[in-house]
């Protein structure tokens, strides 16, 4: 999801959410399509992570790509 900031709503967060529904850990990398900015998420059984990937000026849509490790 892109949800802009309060104090200044042309500046947009960039929010991955990640779902674990096994009984193991899983290790992930969440990256913009096409780059190598990256960030590490580890997911506990049964959990919810969100990550901010990054904040952009103006950019409400992103593409990203979730690998697992």
């Amino acid at each position: 999801m892109a949800k802009a900031r309060t104090v200044d709503p042309k500046m947009i967060d960039h929010i991955v959410s990640l779902k674990n529904n096994c009984a193991r850990q899983i290790r992930t990398a969440v990256c913009y399509l096409g780059s190598d900015r990256c960030n590490d998420v580890d997911l506990a059984p049964y959990k919810r992570a969100d990550t901010i990937l990054g904040t952009m000026r103006g950019i409400n849509y992103f593409k990203y790509v979730v690998r697992q490790k």
